[in-house]
């Protein structure tokens, strides 16, 4: 996933490690989305706190 992506965090049903440290999104949909790395942490507090303060 792209950084400029625009991703509804209230539509992701599972995130999971995948190798080189990416990982993939699961939305309510059944797609799925690789992340990269690098916003992992950033995207980890939008989806625990709904906010990215």
């Amino acid at each position: 996933m792209h950084r400029s992506a625009i991703v509804n965090v209230r539509r992701v049903r599972e995130i999971y490690s995948w190798f080189n440290g990416h990982h993939v999104l699961t939305l309510d949909t059944g797609q799925q989305l690789r992340m990269s790395r690098y916003p992992h942490a950033l995207f980890m507090r939008l989806v625990t706190t709904g906010r990215g303060e």
